[in-house]
């Protein structure tokens, strides 16, 4: 039967992976802070939350500045989801029914 405890140089990887995962959640929290911010801004200025130019664009930068090892097309879902997450940080979400209350319509 195999040693069931991981090599130290497994740990030791892992270990660096955990600090990775913790150093790129400040960074997301950092980043979603940033993003009310916008959201402020936009409802101030009456604009649209969801411009798709913009994540088009945002997508194509990171695409031309990625050297790996991930594949751009690992890169883009990775970043729709965070914009997905921050851009409902810039706005509340807003839900319309149609009926009248006690017909179950108003449980969207």
């Amino acid at each position: 039967m195999a040693d069931e405890r991981p090599a130290p140089e497994l740990d030791a990887l892992r270990a660096r992976i955990d600090a990775l995962d913790r150093e790129l959640l400040a960074l997301l929290n950092r980043r979603a802070a940033v993003a009310q911010q916008v959201g402020a801004l936009k409802r101030r200025e009456g604009s649209a939350v969801f411009r798709p130019e913009r994540e088009t664009q945002v997508i194509e930068g990171l695409k031309e500045a990625n050297t790996g090892p991930l594949a751009d097309d690992s890169v883009a879902p990775i970043w729709r989801e965070i914009m997905s997450a921050c851009r409902a940080l810039e706005a509340p979400t807003r839900v319309a029914y149609l009926g009248p209350a006690g017909t179950f319509s108003e449980q969207a």
